[in-house]
């Protein structure tokens, strides 16, 4: 069995943020429990997604469980992205995470806006790089 796969719904792209239980109690994160020793994929639990978990790590539940060292994260791959260095910092250095902390471009530009246009049938969108 696959950790965070193994769901009674269908995820469409294997997107994880798995954490461990690494105290000798029951806790609870997203209101799913965890018993000592147990893994789980966050991004399994219905309703929980990407922003709900980088909102948490910055000032929230899974922050507090860091924190005070009820859980550790064993495997992120998800979007987690941040201009923040003592976020990133945080992210590489305090919790081992280095898929998708950092923004990643093919060049040195870097998108600030989108513009959508239709035209006819068809919707366009127009990158405005610097």
């Amino acid at each position: 069995m696959t950790v965070g796969f193994d769901t009674f719904f269908q995820k469409n792209f294997p997107v994880q943020f798995i954490v461990k239980n690494i105290t000798n109690k029951k806790i609870r994160i997203f209101n799913y429990p965890l018993l000592p020793g147990q893994q789980t994929d966050l991004m399994a639990i219905p309703y929980v997604s990407e922003p709900d978990i980088k909102a948490s790590i910055l000032k929230g539940e899974i922050k507090s469980k860091l924190d005070t060292n009820d859980i550790s994260v064993t495997a992120s791959n998800i979007d987690l992205t941040s201009f923040d260095p003592a976020f990133v910092d945080y992210l590489t250095n305090d919790l081992g995470i280095t898929v998708g902390v950092t923004p990643t471009s093919s060049s040195d530009e870097v998108v600030i806006s989108s513009i959508l246009e239709f035209s006819g049938t068809n919707w366009w969108c127009y990158n405005i790089r610097t």
